[in-house]
């Protein structure tokens, strides 16, 4: 009885050992699980294979570590406190809210979000928005993170592989925004007073600059109009080599049943009113302002009036001259 309860003793403790048994060794193997799941730091496996803790490589090179009880996959993680890391990983941002990051660090055992892209409830905030720099994006793509060129220059965007292919602004003082090198599009502004504020269009080939095709006016030094009509509103002045308006001329003036004033009543006129009848006077012009076309049609007029007054005036002094050739005459044969 003795020896039955020796022997048995020792079965127990062999069994409990081959249970227990760590699996180690230098020669390559499988290992095979027929039925059931396999839970490794888990009592009660749900899935063939479920796993209690995190997953991991040898991080501090290349590995890659899972771990479900801190919603993160870290691909590359170093133990120094001031070392580097990756890893992507999840957020309850609270109120149903959750977000999906991108985080590194470098030289500093602190991680830095890179990429948010975040989702809500219904209709809440930070729906479907990505963030590049931030956490909390306020559009669908939000970028914070600037960088700073060679020249001083803040970036937000490149687009192609030249330096004049940036699309960026610039820091908080200023905005900018510049196209490349071949066709430049730049929209400078200085806020707080600068001297450089600029709109600079060019191309490498001749081309149309449109504005406003969709409705509306275009408004230089000012933000307001006093009146809507003019599609071009400009508070200053204006200097071209030539200016062309299409507008009508004044030969009306020269057709037959045109009412001429006579120059008695011009005068009436002007005593009255202190200005040319059909010519807006100077208060109107400075309060209302008047088109050029239809300013230069006026002049027009007036010069083609003065003609007809100046024929008429040359007709009465041909007439006098001829009397006074006449009178002359019979002068002279009156003294013969």
């Amino acid at each position: 009885m003795k020896t039955f309860f020796i022997l048995s003793i020792c079965v127990i403790c062999s069994l409990n050992q081959a249970i227990s048994q760590s699996w180690s060794g230098t020669t390559p193997g499988n290992i095979y699980y027929n039925s059931g799941n396999v839970g490794i730091q888990n009592t009660n496996p749900l899935s063939p294979l479920m796993i209690g803790g995190p997953i991991g490589t040898n991080v501090e090179t290349n590995g890659i570590t899972l771990s479900h009880l801190h919603n993160v996959i870290e691909f590359i993680n170093s133990d120094y406190s001031l070392g580097y890391g990756a890893k992507i990983y999840g957020k309850d941002e609270g109120t149903g809210r959750t977000s999906l990051r991108v985080a590194v660090r470098g030289n500093s055992n602190t991680w830095q979000d890179a990429l948010y892209i975040g989702a809500s409830d219904e209709g809440g905030a930070n729906n479907g928005l990505v963030g590049v720099g931030t956490t909390t994006p306020e559009a669908g793509l939000h970028v914070k993170k600037i960088h700073t060129l060679g020249d001083g220059s803040q970036i937000a965007a490149r687009f192609g592989d030249s330096f004049n292919h940036w699309t960026y602004f610039g820091p908080d003082n200023s905005g900018r925004i510049r196209g490349g090198s071949e066709g430049y599009l730049w929209i400078e502004s200085n806020p707080n007073g600068g001297s450089d504020k600029r709109l600079y269009l060019n191309a490498a080939s001749p081309g149309d600059v449109t504005i406003a095709v969709g409705g509306g006016n275009v408004l230089i030094g000012k933000v307001t109009q006093a009146n809507t009509a003019y599609k071009l509103d400009i508070a200053g002045s204006v200097r071209a080599n030539e200016i062309v308006v299409n507008t009508t001329g004044a030969d009306y003036v020269f057709e037959e049943g045109y009412h001429l004033r006579s120059l008695n009543e011009v005068e009436d006129y002007i005593q009255e009113h202190g200005h040319l009848p059909g010519i807006p006077s100077a208060l109107e012009m400075q309060e209302k302002g008047m088109a050029v076309g239809e300013l230069n049609k006026k002049l027009l007029e007036k010069v083609e009036e003065m003609t007809l007054y100046q024929i008429e005036l040359m007709k009465i002094i041909k007439e006098q001259n001829e009397r006074l050739s006449n009178l002359e005459k019979r002068r002279n044969e009156e003294n013969n």
